[in-house]
């Protein structure tokens, strides 16, 4: 494996020696050093590996030191360190059960995310009658589709790093004697990869959350957005390179010799944009080169910060506006504010139904003096104090009373009161009702939201295919157009024809007739 340093890179191999302890190691390098001339003038690197072991926290200390003899003379000595714990599951330690847990928990939903994208791919390739090449460019020219599928790749090269590291620790708990510094240096250097892509796969699968960004209007607003400033912002980019580029070339010429941030161009382009954020050291700018320095950082920092960030800040702002005005014209509703205004409706609903109940509970009580019948005045003192005029679609009580006073003797019988306590009944059978429509409507409109990621693929995998047909009949169509403007003009061209005919044939009877009369005459 090749080693990265400060100054060069440096391959696996070499001339390698163990050293177990410090007389031993003192008298083996001064017998290499005087004997075999060990270090000499292509000696480029000189690697010490050595490991601690501290058995109160049960963890290796990993250690290399890295010696570079550069090709000026001078010597550099840089270290590395790995921290490694053998015994990663503990039997003891409370936090293992829960470990493996999430670690099984993980595992099962990694199999099921392979089973249900290994089923996608064939949906798409049967789509297409098994044509496998077209089925999976349809699939993979998706933009979602693809990242899912390296997120699956990534996910099984950390599943299969692990366990190839998991088998390396219990082959180190079983042999003792195998552990080393090398093979811990090389278990060190795995294991860091290993987190590495963790760390990687984490970044990625939060991403994700951007695929059901369309749940909310303002989200899905600002995603198209960006969407639709790429074009404008790619051109921005490649200004902008070549602004940081052409600055950078100049720094490296003016001070290169003087300021490390500047000795390469490519540490010239770091520094350059850090300008760009504020992190710069103007003094020793100014104190490389009296009279350009101060030039080049000012023109630097008026051209590209003032002027060119607020160019992406202008662009960005363009785009958004124009995108929250089509919205406005569009009027659409996201997922989450339809399930907010029905779950809304619900809860109104269920008041409506609540104020049924104790109205129909408080209608023994109505008729005050226990005549057996209701006036006006006792229908009114009962529907102000229940607030039941909108139940009956009414804002007055003679409203209700005309309603239900069927003989028009100005109050309320038992047979009447029987027709108002029906067309309670019903109207709570109605509200009932309309509770069981919405909370389906809630729950389908869940599901659609948890099925929203998958469908935006499919969908997006139909558009493809209809734009490929819209480009073909888009072609057909103007090929048509074309042969039809052909046939027009030769028509055109035919009838012109026709009429120089048509002329030359009356000019011929014209003289004919005056030839004849000249020569009667």
């Amino acid at each position: 494996i090749n080693f990265g340093g400060g100054y060069g890179s440096y391959p696996g191999g070499g001339y390698v020696v163990d050293i177990y302890n410090q007389p031993d190691g003192r008298r083996i390098l001064e017998r290499l050093q005087y004997r075999h001339n060990w270090f000499d003038l292509k000696t480029r690197a000189l690697f010490v590996d050595f490991a601690f072991y501290n058995p109160n926290v049960d963890l290796f200390l990993i250690t290399r030191v890295l010696v570079e003899f550069l090709p000026s003379g001078i010597v550099k000595a840089s270290s590395t360190y790995r921290v490694l714990q053998v015994t990663t599951y503990d039997p003891l330690d409370y936090t293992t059960a829960p470990l493996l847990a999430l670690e099984g928990t993980l595992a099962v939903f990694l199999l099921w995310y392979a089973i249900d994208e290994a089923v996608r791919i064939y949906a798409s390739v049967k789509r297409f009658r098994f044509k496998v090449f077209i089925g999976l460019k349809t699939y993979f020219l998706t933009g979602w589709n693809a990242f899912e599928f390296s997120v699956l790749t990534g996910l099984i090269g950390v599943t299969y790093m692990k366990i190839t590291n998991i088998q390396t620790l219990l082959e180190f708990v079983k042999d003792m004697s195998a552990i080393d510094a090398s093979a811990l240096q090389t278990l060190g250097f795995w294991l860091t990869q290993e987190s590495n892509l963790t760390g990687s796969m984490c970044l990625v699968i939060w991403m994700k959350i951007f695929r059901y960004i369309t749940i909310t209007q303002r989200l899905e607003r600002l995603f198209m957005a960006m969407s639709k400033a790429v074009p404008d912002t790619m051109v921005y980019l490649i200004v902008f390179a070549v602004w940081i580029i052409a600055y950078s070339v100049a720094a490296v010429a003016i001070f290169g010799t003087s300021l490390q941030e500047f000795s390469t161009l490519y540490d010239a382009i770091i520094t350059c944009m850090r300008i760009t954020f504020g992190d710069f050291d103007v003094v020793a700018i100014q104190g490389a080169n009296k009279i350009l320095g101060p030039i080049w950082i000012w023109s630097f920092m008026l051209s590209a910060v003032l002027v060119l960030l607020n160019f992406l800040v202008a662009i960005l702002c363009e785009v958004y506006a124009e995108v929250s005005a089509e919205n406005q014209e569009n009027k659409t509703s996201s997922i989450v504010e339809t399930l907010k205004r029905r779950t809304l409706k619900i809860i109104g609903l269920k008041q409506k139904v609540a104020s049924i109940e104790n109205l129909e509970a408080g209608l023994d009580d109505i008729d005050e003096d226990n005549d057996g019948i209701v006036t006006k005045v006792e229908l009114q003192s009962f529907l102000e104090k229940e607030g039941a005029y909108e139940l009956f679609d009414a804002t007055e009580t003679s409203e209700v009373m005309s309603r239900f006073d069927t003989n028009g003797n100005g109050y309320l019988d038992l047979l009447e009161m029987q027709a108002l306590r029906e067309v309670l009944r019903e109207r709570k059978k109605e509200y009932q009702g309309e509770i069981g429509k919405a909370k389906a409507a809630e729950s389908k409109a869940s599901e659609r939201i948890m099925k929203r990621g998958a469908g935006i693929g499919d969908l997006q995998s139909e558009i493809h295919s209809l734009n490929s047909k819209v480009v073909e009949i888009t072609k057909q169509v103007e090929r048509n157009t074309e042969m039809e403007q052909k046939m027009m003009s030769l028509i055109v061209n035919i009838g012109s024809k026709v009429d120089t005919l048509v002329n030359r044939d009356k000019d011929f009877k014209f003289l004919k007739e005056g030839i004849g009369q000249d020569w009667l005459k």
